[in-house]
């Protein structure tokens, strides 16, 4: 019986991922002797490694490949540090899930598998009567439909960050930004309970979001947008993608844009502030780089929130002045 402890080389998600739709599924063991079913899938766009275990299920994807608690918070530590672990899976080879079979299925390496072993969907395409082999085009589309939820995620994620978000930013920040956007876990949203789920959620994410911003821009060369790096500039970039994905993309049921809608921060800007000033708000902030915490953040989020409750409209419709943008610059000059 292989152990978690026989190689200290760890595989990565995407191996793992690659050999589990090859070849799985995975039966792995917890040290306290729970069983999982592992699986590898691609949920909404996002690949996804799923560990069933008698009942329920954990859902791990790249960001929190390797750790005890997944992006949901779950525990997943046994399927790491058990015997057989996910780890002794990948490099031992296929364990069997047949019923009534426990251990080793084939020989040390892989096991052969015919063709009516196969995924069906591995297998390549066979002609049919008067239905010839699909066109590379018709290939490239069904490749295209297989990842357009993903697609959704990384287009919004580069339309949301324009010239006027980035530029405060040192060359290579946007990118990077586009990159982790894209594979935040967009289809946990649904499932959250309450705005204070989204709350924890939304910071759980700025923290990644804040510290690509400091890594690529330490205040040494990007002093303008310090202290504000995270609960500033962070959260207007966080804030856009967030927005754009339920308002704009269609990615969501309607239902879910509905309820999600209300939880929804409005990106804060220098003409936000302006604005709120004008208002007579006293937002307590002249610049987006002044808003260093989280207090100063949520503060401003709850009093507009409330106003908006009061008019029943979501906050995040005070961004619309954004269409207006050229008006308010013209006003808030005079």
């Amino acid at each position: 019986m292989p152990s978690a402890s026989m190689d200290n080389s760890r595989p990565t998600f995407a191996q793992v991922f690659i050999r589990l739709r090859a070849s799985g599924p995975a039966r792995v063991v917890s040290s306290r002797g729970t069983e999982y079913q592992i699986t590898a899938d691609v949920r909404g766009g996002v690949e996804t490694i799923i560990g069933r275990p008698r009942s329920g299920q954990v859902r791990i994807h790249v960001d929190c490949w390797g750790h005890d608690l997944t992006c949901q918070r779950t525990r997943a530590g046994g399927i790491y540090n058990g015997a057989p672990s996910i780890y002794d899976w990948y490099r031992r080879g296929r364990w069997s899930i047949r019923a009534g079979e426990r251990g080793r299925a084939g020989s040390d390496t892989e096991p052969i598998r015919g063709a009516k072993d196969m995924d069906p969907d591995a297998r390549p395409p066979r002609p049919t009567a008067g239905r010839p082999l699909a066109s590379r085009l018709e290939a490239e589309y069904r490749r295209i439909a297989a990842a357009h939820r993903q697609a959704i995620l990384k287009v919004t994620a580069r339309s949301a960050l324009p010239p006027s978000v980035t530029r405060v930013f040192n060359t290579g920040t946007k990118d990077a930004l586009v990159d982790l956007l894209g594979r935040i876990p967009m289809d946990e949203l649904p499932a959250l309970a309450d705005e204070t789920a989204f709350r924890r959620w939304f910071a759980h994410h700025l923290d990644r979001v804040a510290a690509v911003i400091l890594s690529l821009n330490p205040p040494e060369t990007r002093p303008g947008i310090h202290p504000g790096y995270e609960w500033g500039h962070g959260t207007k970039v966080l804030a856009l993608y967030v927005r754009d994905v339920v308002l704009f993309s269609r990615y969501f049921t309607d239902a879910d844009v509905e309820r999600i809608t209300l939880w929804l921060c409005c990106p804060i800007d220098g003409i936000v502030i302006r604005l709120l000033s004008k208002l007579g708000e006293r937002p307590g902030v002249a610049l987006i780089r002044e808003i260093d915490s989280a207090r100063v953040f949520w503060g401003l989020q709850d009093r507009m929130g409330a106003a908006a409750a009061a008019a029943n409209v979501p906050r995040v419709w005070f961004d619309d002045l954004w269409g207006d943008r050229e008006t308010w610059d013209r006003e808030s000059n005079r």
